[in-house]
């Protein structure tokens, strides 16, 4: 994916609330979006609550190297220097390595180098999808926040998540300072270690392939796939040193300037319009306590900095307005820097296993003395599987719950969640702007933030009482509207009731009859056994047509005006395929192997 695509897919949905822009896709064209900013259509700034999913899928490569970049109808499967990667490095600079770290040294020619790295290579070969939030949302991790600023990329568990990329061009000594072909490892290979980027002469395409650690040299003691490993060679900390301060010095293109003193920090869309104060941002996501059970609430929506009267930090900062250091990093400090930030997976133990994930599996329903070993499940008897599961339908509706004042839900239990995390008490939205809440008529929006596809999330869907309907009839509606009736490739047709005996890991891509949308379960053609519904659709539609705060009040005290509704407008943004798309020409027009495609078509 280039930077163009990256950063329009993350930022369009935030965009659009700002400036009434977005770029959707061709079937979503007639969906009416704001063509104008909601932040000067009321005279309040908007409010954005995200509900973004913390699963495994955000712990890989960020370029997957199976997308057709230029259209032309062939799969762009290496590195092609006419796109702009985006990440960490700048694609338009060329970087040295020493002292454990990355640096400016000096300008790119069309993203080359002659012999010194390619930031545009770089962030192609090192990238993750969990970086790429954190550089769009925020400027990326900064492993060092002081007088100078050092990005680290996220910490990748050496099992199937590591990645291997190869580049044979001749031209490669322009990108890299290597003259033959050459296999580039990434993983991490402890919990507490620096991520690691492993160099090696040759093409070693089984090198992240192997049935339990990737990444290994030959030499290694549990390396269980000798013949695919190359022989001990370079290793290099993925950090890199970035926005020197200084006239006339190398910086990165996504520094921001702070203070009068040449202060320059990453940035990216929580500063340029959360510093301003301009939009208000909270955060919602799921757990690692209750991987497949709904979220939490990890930032109330507030402004992200100038909370106070003073320079510094303040309560409810992120960043320091006069340094642009992040503020309020600590464990369980409410925010969305913090959060993000302290994402991690955790339980892989570098050798054959994930330690609260070796029991059975989390597809399975049926027997081994519980009905139900996908949810719930703990540490304790190997069936968490904290790094699996994405509940975005209850996420979502737990993200309306908070929005309309309700109490968070007991049964999407937080006690022994990752260490850190933040959970913090709820505080209404439109509580009094005195008290640091917003007015009535602050138009609020959800941006759905996904990393794939959507499992395990209609058997725990809590109730949204203001809707006045549930998430099922809700979905129904949506369905009959958009004529969803007959034979389609789904995993399932029924609910999937929690604690109930079912054969769902046996549940494939077939042809299911289908007459309510919200019966639909598993997501084809990716992950038909993973339970995943369509029930979001239905939520969404229901929070824009209803009024969800019908009892507020006015800054005099009196009720709001009767023809005044306080909806919620909903983007979603999937941060990546989870495989390739597959079109299959057809005379003059085409067909694509898409979730809910109908099996008489395919």
């Amino acid at each position: 994916m280039t930077f163009s695509r990256w950063h329009s897919l993350l930022a369009a949905a935030a965009l659009a609330l700002l400036a009434g822009l977005a770029a959707a896709p061709a079937r979503a064209a007639t969906i009416p979006i704001s063509q104008s900013p909601l932040f000067t259509a009321t005279g309040q700034p908007p409010l954005m609550m995200m509900v973004m999913s913390r699963d495994e899928q955000l712990f890989i490569k960020a370029y997957t190297d199976y997308t057709d970049l230029d259209s032309d109808g062939l799969l762009d499967t290496t590195y092609q220097n006419r796109f702009s990667y985006s990440g960490y490095f700048d694609p338009d600079l060329c970087y040295a390595y020493g002292s454990g770290q990355f640096k400016a040294t000096a300008a790119a020619n069309n993203h080359q180098c002659g012999g010194s790295w390619s930031g545009n290579f770089l962030n192609w070969i090192t990238m993750s999808r969990l970086d790429m939030l954190r550089f769009v949302f925020y400027g990326g991790y900064r492993s060092t926040d002081a007088a100078t600023t050092v990005l680290e990329r996220a910490h990748i568990p050496s099992d199937l998540h590591a990645w291997v990329k190869t580049y044979g061009g001749s031209d490669i000594a322009r990108y890299t300072p290597y003259s033959s072909a050459t296999s580039f490892c990434n993983a991490s290979f402890s919990n507490t270690g620096v991520p690691k980027l492993r160099v090696a002469s040759g093409t070693w395409t089984e090198w992240a392939s192997t049935a339990l650690n990737q990444c290994n040299w030959k030499e290694d003691a549990n390396n269980d796939a000798k013949p695919d490993s190359p022989p001990r060679a370079t290793e290099l900390d993925v950090r890199v040193e970035v926005c020197a301060g200084g006239t006339g010095a190398l910086r990165e293109s996504f520094c921001r300037e702070y203070g009068t003193a040449g202060i320059f920090k990453p940035a990216g869309l929580l500063q340029e319009y959360g510093e301003n104060r301009s939009m208000r941002f909270g955060l919602l996501t799921g757990s690692y306590s209750a991987p497949r059970s709904g979220g939490v609430v990890r930032r109330n929506i507030g402004p992200i900095a100038g909370n106070g009267t003073a320079t510094g930090c303040a309560a409810g900062d992120e960043i320091d307005l006069s340094t642009g250091r992040f503020c309020n990093q600590g464990d369980g400090a409410e925010g969305v820097i913090n959060t993000m930030n302290r994402l991690k997976l955790l339980t892989w133990n570098y050798a054959a296993s994930w330690t609260d994930c070796n029991t059975y599996s989390i597809l399975n329903r049926q027997g081994f003395g519980s009905p139900n070993l996908n949810n719930p499940g703990t540490a304790a008897n190997g069936r968490n599987c904290s790094a699996w599961g994405n509940p975005m339908s209850e996420m979502y509706a737990e993200a309306l719950r908070y929005i309309t004042a309700e109490t968070p839900s007991a049964t999407f239990n937080v006690t022994g969640d990752l260490a850190g995390l933040p959970a913090p008490a709820w505080k209404d939205p439109y509580r009094s702007p005195d008290d640091g809440g917003n007015a009535y008529c602050a138009n609020c929006s959800i941006l759905a933030l996904s990393t794939g596809l959507n499992s395990f999330d209609s058997d725990e869907i809590p109730n949204v009482a203001a809707l006045g309907s549930g998430a099922v009839a809700a979905t129904n509606v949506v369905g009959a509207r958009e004529q969803v009736n007959g034979s389609y490739l789904v995993g399932r047709g029924g609910a999937t009731p929690l604690g109930a005996s079912l054969n769902t890991h046996e549940d494939l891509c077939t042809a299911k009859s289908i007459t309510a949308l919200a019966d639909v379960r598993g997501i084809c053609p990716d992950i038909p056994s993973m339970e995943g519904s369509y029930l979001l659709s239905g939520l969404a539609h229901k929070a824009y047509t209803t009024d969800l705060r019908p009892n507020l009040t006015g800054p005099d005290g009196n009720p709001k005006p009767a023809t005044y509704k306080n909806k919620v407008q909903t983007y979603a943004v999937s941060v990546a395929e989870n495989l390739p798309t597959f079109r299959v020409p057809l005379g003059s027009s085409s067909l694509s192997l898409a979730p809910l495609c109908q099996a008489h078509n395919a």
